[in-house]
């Protein structure tokens, strides 16, 4: 009778793992479409708004001064998020 006990729960414990292991890789898939996706926005941001380096720096130095912030910290949520707030 133990037995028996001990390998049901070893059948339930699998089961569970397999199904987190589902979660996960649903989960996963989610994240790499949404990566995707932001790689595409930012890079339709860049085509909108910058042609080139100086173009891009005068964004960030816009965006800086009107939030009274420093350039790196807007190019570091630039980076992070993906968005340029102005």
């Amino acid at each position: 009778m133990h037995d028996q006990q001990l390998e049901q729960r070893d059948r339930d414990r699998i089961a569970g793992l397999e199904r987190q292991a589902r979660l996960d890789k649903d989960a996963i898939a989610g994240l790499e479409q949404q990566a995707g996706q932001d790689r595409a926005d930012i890079a339709r941001l860049q085509e909108q708004h910058v042609d080139d380096r100086a173009g891009a720096f005068d964004l960030l130095r816009s965006a800086s001064q009107k939030t009274h912030r420093k350039v790196r910290e807007v190019a570091d949520d630039v980076l992070y998020t993906g968005v340029l707030d102005t």
